[in-house]
């Protein structure tokens, strides 16, 4: 995923998954499937962290998010 388009795409599915953790932070630290699923939508996001610098700040804060919810 190049280009604006691709950047879109990315930065859509990385505010999903924000919302998500910040709604459902609680829930996530108690169930280990729904933690697996985060763990690798975060590391599909991370793999590409640096092709997307304009995205940096929402990474930042995902992984801060995924750190606290003791996922990784």
């Amino acid at each position: 995923m190049e280009g604006p388009e691709g950047l879109g795409r990315k930065q859509a599915c990385l505010a999903m998954l924000l919302h998500f953790l910040d709604t459902y932070q609680g829930l996530l630290q108690e169930e280990e499937g729904a933690g697996r699923i985060i763990k690798d939508l975060y590391l599909l996001i991370m793999k590409d962290e640096s092709l997307y610098q304009d995205l940096r700040e929402d990474t930042l804060r995902l992984h801060q998010l995924v750190e606290t919810v003791e996922l990784k």
